[in-house]
């Protein structure tokens, strides 16, 4: 059985500073260090992605829908090793 717990509405508490959205239990201090870190704001997005999300272009549905699956795969095609290392007992002249 599994009892429900009501945590309260996302948005009840908001810091001052940077307007972020707190459960209620949670401390408001933790977002922007109470105003003393204040970042940049993000760039605006070229047309074609601002389109794709805005449900302007034919791939939109597609694009939304899926977008967890391309962000994990552009974020996995974008690594970049820093250099080789073999594991431990493993000899490192193993060829496929």
């Amino acid at each position: 059985i599994v009892n429900e717990i009501d945590v309260g509405s996302l948005g009840d508490v908001v810091c001052e500073h940077c307007r972020v959205m707190y459960w209620p239990d949670e401390l408001p201090s933790m977002c922007c260090a109470q105003g003393r870190v204040v970042l940049e704001p993000w760039p605006e997005p070229p047309p074609l992605i601002k389109s794709l999300f805005h449900g302007k272009h034919p791939f939109s549905r597609l694009v939304v829908a899926n977008a967890r699956a391309f962000n994990n795969a552009l974020a996995l095609g974008s690594a970049v090793p820093t250099g080789l290392s073999t594991a431990p007992g493993w000899g490192g002249n193993w060829q496929p």
